[in-house]
C-alpha cells in the first residue's frame, strides 16, 4: 500500500504545552522490537542474534506485534537478509493470524521520515496484508522457522549501506499447554546462509562514544503490551480540558514520549550482561498510544477542530486518528499521517459552547525523535462580527 504526501499548513507557536499523566496497558497483544541499524560485520552473519524475546500466555494463545527497523551497513559485498524467526518452547503451536507490511527505501536525506510515516499510518489504519511466508495454519515446533525475511542487495553502483527497510507484523499463535512463543531476528548473506538460533550470541548494541559507551542507543526486546492508554492531565492530576482558541490564541498540545514519561515506563530496559536483551523503547516504536482528554468550544459559533502531530525542534514522523476504542463525537474523522511538524487536518466540528471527550490514537514512526506532541486547535476559525439589532459592532 503506497503512502501519500500531505498538504502542509503553518501551525502557530505552541507555548501552552500539557503532558500525559497516568498510563496503563489496554491490550494483551505483546510487542517485539528489533531496531538495530548498526553495522552487520562478517562475525554477525548467521552467528549473532539481533534481538529476541519470549512471550507466555496462560490461556494457550499468544498475540504479538513486531516492529522491525534495519538498514544495510555492512562490510559484506553480497546480499544480506534480515530474518524474523519463531519457535515454541515445548510441544507445538499453530499460527492462526499473520498480517504484515514493509517499506523498502534507498537511503537519502528523508528515508527515515518516509518509512516511519508509512509504518505509523498503516499501524493505526490496520492496513496490514496477509503474510504469505507463514500464513494461518503454519505449524511451529521447537525448531526454528523463518516467518519473515527482508533481503537487502549489495550494489556496485551505490554505497554498500544504501538499503533500508522497516516492517510491522501482527501474529497470533495457539500453543500447547505450558508452552511459550520465542521470537528473534538475525542476519544472513548469500555466502553465509546459516540461520542463528534463539540462544545464539546476542549482538552488541550500538552505543554512544566513550566515556558514555555504556549508554546503548536504538531499541530491542519484548514487552507485555503494544497498546497504552495515557490520560492528558494538568499539574493537579485533573483531566485537561482543551479550550479551543480563537484565531488570536495558540493551539493547545499534549506531549508524549518525553523523559521519564509514564507511557515509556511500560517498556523498560533489562540488566543482563554483557548486553541487555531489552533496551528501553523510549520512542514508543510499534506502540499504539490512546490519548484521553476533552475539548471545549467557548465561541458562539460552530468551529472546526484541527489536529497535528509533531515536535518543536527535530524530525518527526507519526500518525494520529480518532480512536477505534471509543466512539469519536465529531462529525468527520480523517486519518492523519505526518512526516514532520506543521501538518494539519480537521477532525470535524464542535458546536457553540459545547464540551466533548477527545479520544485519539497516536503512533510514532521509526527514525523519529521524541518527545512528540499532538496539537489541537482551530486554525481555520476567524472571530465573527456580532451585530446589535440596531446596527454597529457588539
Amino acid at each position: 500500500m503506497a503512502c501519500f504526501d500531505d498538504p502542509k499548513f503553518n501551525v502557530a507557536p505552541l507555548p501552552q504545552m500539557h503532558f500525559t499523566g497516568f498510563a496503563y496497558p489496554i491490550s494483551s497483544r505483546g510487542l517485539f522490537v528489533s531496531d538495530s541499524p548498526e553495522a552487520f560485520p562478517l562475525a554477525t552473519l548467521g552467528q549473532q542474534v539481533l534481538a529476541r524475546a519470549t512471550f507466555q500466555s496462560a490461556n494457550g494463545i499468544v498475540k504479538v506485534r513486531v516492529f522491525l527497523w534495519h538498514q544495510r551497513d555492512s562490510d559484506v559485498t553480497e546480499t544480506t537478509t534480515v530474518k524474523l524467526y519463531a519457535k515454541v518452547s515445548t510441544g507445538s503451536g499453530t499460527i492462526t493470524q499473520h498480517v504484515s507490511t514493509s517499506d523498502y527505501r534507498t537511503r537519502d536525506n528523508q528515508y527515515f521520515a518516509w518509512s516511519g510515516k508509512c509504518l505509523a499510518w498503516r499501524q493505526l489504519a490496520h492496513a496490514l496484508s496477509s503474510n504469505t511466508t507463514s500464513p494461518p495454519g503454519t505449524t511451529l515446533s521447537t525448531s526454528m522457522k523463518t516467518i519473515g525475511q527482508y533481503p537487502m542487495p549489495y550494489s556496485t553502483t551505490a554505497s554498500s549501506d544504501s538499503f533500508f527497510f522497516g516492517a510491522i507484523h501482527e501474529i497470533d499463535v495457539t500453543l500447547s499447554p505450558g508452552s511459550s512463543l520465542l521470537l528473534w531476528t538475525g542476519v544472513t548473506s548469500s555466502a553465509h546462509p546459516t540461520d542463528v538460533d534463539y540462544n545464539g550470541t546476542l549482538a552488541k548494541p550500538s552505543a554512544l562514544p566513550p566515556p558514555n559507551d555504556h549508554h546503548y542507543v536504538n531499541v530491542r526486546g519484548g514487552w507485555d503490551s503494544c497498546e497504552i492508554e495515557a490520560d492528558c492531565l494538568d499539574l493537579l492530576a485533573l483531566p485537561i480540558e482543551f479550550i479551543l482558541p480563537s484565531n488570536k490564541n495558540p493551539a493547545r498540545a499534549v506531549q508524549y514520549g518525553y523523559q521519564n514519561c509514564p507511557e515509556a515506563a511500560w517498556f523498560p530496559s533489562s540488566s543482563e550482561t554483557p548486553y541487555p536483551e531489552k533496551l528501553q523503547n523510549k520512542g514508543l516504536y510499534g506502540v499504539t498510544l490512546l490519548l484521553l482528554g476533552k475539548v471545549f468550544n467557548p465561541n458562539p459559533v460552530t468551529i472546526p477542530v484541527d489536529i497535528a502531530t509533531g515536535n518543536d525542534a527535530t524530525l518527526y514522523c507519526g500518525a494520529a486518528m480518532p480512536s477505534t476504542y471509543i466512539g469519536f463525537p465529531f462529525q468527520v474523522g480523517i486519518l492523519r499521517s505526518q512526516q514532520q511538524q506543521n501538518l494539519v487536518d480537521s477532525l470535524g466540528t464542535l458546536s457553540p459552547y459545547s464540551t466533548s471527550s477527545l479520544y485519539t490514537d497516536v503512533a510514532v514512526g521509526g527514525g523519529s525523535e521524541t518527545p512528540g506532541d499532538i496539537r489541537f486547535g482551530t486554525i481555520a476559525y476567524t472571530n465573527p462580527t456580532i451585530t446589535h439589532p440596531g446596527g454597529g459592532p457588539a
